[in-house]
């Protein structure tokens, strides 16, 4: 992994995760803002945690938004 050890960081990302509105995890409709969120994934995933988000990373590389498709790639 490239920078600095960030456990810390997968403890936010499952919090997150178990909230029970959408409203609150819901991605920005940006696409820079979206490509900002997965290039900061890319520095702070654990192995375990890229395997947990490894079917959403499969639907970003899917996504009509090639600039979105281009950050996604990153976290392969």
């Amino acid at each position: 992994m490239l920078g600095p050890d960030s456990p810390w960081a997968s403890f936010n990302v499952i919090e997150v995760m178990a909230l029970t509105k959408y409203t609150e995890k819901r991605i920005s409709a940006d696409k820079y803002e979206s490509g900002i969120a997965l290039g900061v994934l890319s520095c702070f995933v654990t192995p375990d945690l890229a395997q947990d988000l490894a079917a959403d990373n499969v639907n970003f590389m899917a996504c009509s938004r090639p600039y979105t498709r281009k950050r996604a790639d990153f976290l392969i």
